[in-house]
């Protein structure tokens, strides 16, 4: 594989100025056009304004210049007004799925709330010659990416499990329908300890002293990746008031405020600054039933309640003494906590799971920017980018489905009733550069297309940008032509499960689903 060095100016041009502006002020929280800015969420916000948006017939890459954010986006949108830059590749040199990935591999110094953009401008790029190679290149990387993304809801779902079986055992925290006796916190402690009120001298290295921050108790669990460490001499000093132990909790007072982990066994761990310890009595609740009462929806409701300070939030812990919680049977919280044991274990098993796909995704890159990747086996699919054409209207789009129903329906007979779903495959190095990991199968698109119309009535358009937002993740493949098709198959038959209907109010044809699609 040949690597070429070109100057960023020369492959890469600012397309900013092509595009309109939009306040903060003036998002829109739903809409018919997508706002793009600079911040963490994919999507920024809507606008209904059509002047706003703009399209160049090509993706874009977003750079945020305050944040060094980048997206990818292949559809028509509207940019926020700080700090977005709109890069377009020269498509004769560069692909531009790969320049986002290659992009995203740059180190890009911080510089705080400055500008960015005048780090990367000026650099030599080093890629491959061939295009079709950085189309594999591309597409290996967007397989891996959406394997860890999967992973990640994965992840998701299980700590949703474990939300809704706590409702379900326990009732709600604050109707309490069951009519359990409550108690505060405090009254259900042994002991509450608050932090040494002082910044620990930490250690450049990982020693048996582990110090824990409120930037390391996220989701519930100890984030491990980010650490710091003291010596034994420190650690003696920070444990004084009292020695954490297996099965206490450990709560965020600042910073992730009301988030709560349990302390695993065989640790020498003290505690950083904002971070207070409980220590349960476990003849009134169990510990990981109180840290799953805290983690609820309510408890957090009324602990952000009590939170004070406008820049940084933060919680005294005389407040978080006073909160009221439920007490259960303590036999009906052993059964909570042997579910918790369960999903926990599938829970750490994912979690390894995903640690290796993104060590794969690290190792990949690296040899891919490198030409060093071996690209003979990537099978390269054709693309689709989001919109074929933006000013399609219902007609064409009926036109162009009955010309592909009728295409299809002579190789195979469509099954209203029925979609086969695609056997699993191997999530392997293999699977990822032969290109197997396919986000269009009809049954995706099937789930993609219920779930949505479930909760809502409108227009395809409609669909189309909720699925940008939930789907899409910057990169997912859109098969377009396969997504209509699953359209027009819950359309079709004696029992079709979406329909389409007028609405006089504004004068456009909108989809819902029948009584058939929630029965099924």
């Amino acid at each position: 594989m040949r690597i070429i060095n070109e100057s960023f100016l020369k492959v890469i041009s600012d397309k900013t100025s092509k595009f309109t502006k939009i306040h903060k002020s003036k998002f829109l929280t739903n809409g018919e056009f997508p706002i793009v800015d600079q911040g963490q969420e994919y999507i920024a916000g809507y606008t209904n304004n059509k002047e706003d948006i703009n399209y160049l017939g090509e993706p874009v890459i977003i750079f945020g210049d305050h944040t060094r954010i980048l997206k990818y986006v292949d559809f028509p949108f509207a940019i926020g007004a700080d700090g977005v830059k709109v890069l377009h590749v020269n498509k004769d040199k560069l692909n531009p799925l790969f320049t986002y990935y290659y992009l995203r591999s740059l180190d890009i110094p911080s510089a705080g709330y400055s500008r960015h953009f005048k780090f990367i401008k000026n650099k030599k790029l080093n890629f491959p010659e061939s295009v079709t190679d950085q189309k594999r290149i591309a597409q290996v990387l967007s397989n891996c990416e959406s394997l860890i993304e999967k992973r990640k809801e994965s992840i998701a779902l299980l700590d949703e499990l474990l939300k809704s079986t706590f409702l379900e055992m326990f009732g709600d925290l604050n109707s309490n329908p069951l009519n359990y006796k409550t108690s505060t916190i405090n009254s259900l402690c042994i002991n509450i300890v608050d932090c040494p009120h002082s910044t620990p001298k930490y250690i450049d290295k990982i020693t048996d002293y582990p110090c824990i921050r409120t930037s390391e108790i996220k989701n519930g669990t100890i984030d491990w990746s980010s650490m710091k460490y003291t010596n034994e001499d420190v650690y003696v000093k920070r444990i004084e008031r009292l020695r954490p132990e297996h099965n206490d909790i450990i709560f965020a007072r600042e910073g992730t405020v009301g988030d709560a982990a349990i302390i695993p066994e065989n640790l020498n761990i003290s505690l950083g600054q904002r971070v207070m310890m409980l220590r349960v009595d476990c003849s009134k609740v169990l510990p990981v039933y109180l840290w799953a009462s805290i983690r609820s929806d309510y408890i957090q409701h009324m602990i952000m309640r009590r939170t004070i300070g406008a820049t940084v939030k933060r919680i005294n812990i005389s407040e978080v003494k006073k909160i009221k919680c439920i007490v259960p049977p303590l036999e009906l919280q052993k059964k909570f906590v042997e579910i918790v044991k369960k999903v926990d274990s599938i829970k750490q098993g994912y979690q390894t799971h995903l640690r290796e796909l993104e060590n794969l995704y690290g190792s990949i890159s690296q040899k891919a920017f490198k030409g060093e990747l071996d690209l003979s086996e990537v099978l390269l699919r054709e693309t689709k980018y989001f919109s074929d054409s933006p000013n399609e209207t219902p007609e064409d789009f009926k036109r162009e489905m009955d010309a592909l129903l009728k295409e299809k329906n002579k190789k195979s007979k469509l099954d209203e009733n029925y979609i086969d779903e695609p056997k699993p495959k191997e999530n392997s190095s293999d699977s990822l550069l032969k290109g197997e990991i396919n986000n269009s199968s009809p049954l995706h698109f099937k789930i993609a297309l219920i779930e949505h119309f479930k909760y809502n009535q409108g227009t395809y358009q409609d669909f189309i940008t909720d699925y940008v937002s939930r789907y899409k993740n910057r990169n997912v493949w859109l098969d377009h032509e396969q997504l209509k098709i699953e359209v027009f198959k819950l359309l079709e038959g004696s029992k079709p499960k979406l329909i389409q209907y007028f609405d006089d109010n504004d004068n456009t044809v909108k989809l819902k689903l029948t009584d058939e699609a929630f029965k099924a």
